[in-house]
């Protein structure tokens, strides 16, 4: 676990390209199971119906984890070191914004959990948010996520070196010392 902190608080938090490859592996492999069930490799079964809506779920696979494979390479070895930064300023997370979010923009900071994967929920004022330039990734997301529950920029630990509960203590503690106070504020 690798975390720079200089001497103005900043903390910078790198990818960790030993997780990058696991995920980069897990997709590739989900990538060939679907290719498989694509191309009806499968033994024969009875059921045409079946095999028909397997080839494409397959199909549907191939392109998924074919474009998740594509992300991953592209995050570990085109993307920047530092992932993530948090200032006394703000939180800058490379895959959510190209500038910082700063700390009086941010109404709540929550968790979210579903089958084991933890995020971070930033919940932002509406007229900060409309200043963000927000990646293309979290504009097509950011709608389906909050019909998940999910209402608020998410950030995990996910390819980085720092585990989920030391980001959740980065995060809540700089909010609470640097956030501005108002009524809706939750941490």
């Amino acid at each position: 676990m690798t975390i720079a902190v200089s001497d103005n608080d900043v903390i910078r938090i790198e990818k960790s390209m030993t997780n990058l490859v696991m995920l980069c592996a897990g997709s590739f492999v989900m990538a060939c199971v679907s290719l498989i069930l694509a191309l009806g490799w499968l033994p024969s079964v009875d059921q045409t119906n079946f095999v028909q809506r397997l080839s494409f779920v397959g199909w549907i696979g191939v392109v998924f984890f074919g474009l998740c494979t594509g992300m991953i390479i592209r995050t570990a070895f085109f993307g920047p070191k530092t992932v993530l930064t948090i200032a006394p300023t703000g939180l800058h997370d490379t895959r959510l914004s190209q500038n910082e979010i700063p700390w009086n923009a941010v109404q709540s900071v929550t968790t979210w959990e579903q089958s084991k994967q933890k995020l971070v929920v930033l919940s932002i004022l509406p007229d900060a948010e409309a200043q963000l330039r927000l990646t293309r990734m979290v504009n097509m997301t950011r709608k389906a996520n909050a019909r998940l529950g999910v209402d608020g920029l998410c950030v995990s630990n996910v390819g980085l070196k720092t585990t989920f509960d030391q980001l959740l203590q980065f995060i809540t503690n700089y909010f609470s010392q640097y956030g501005s106070v108002t009524s809706e504020r939750r941490v």
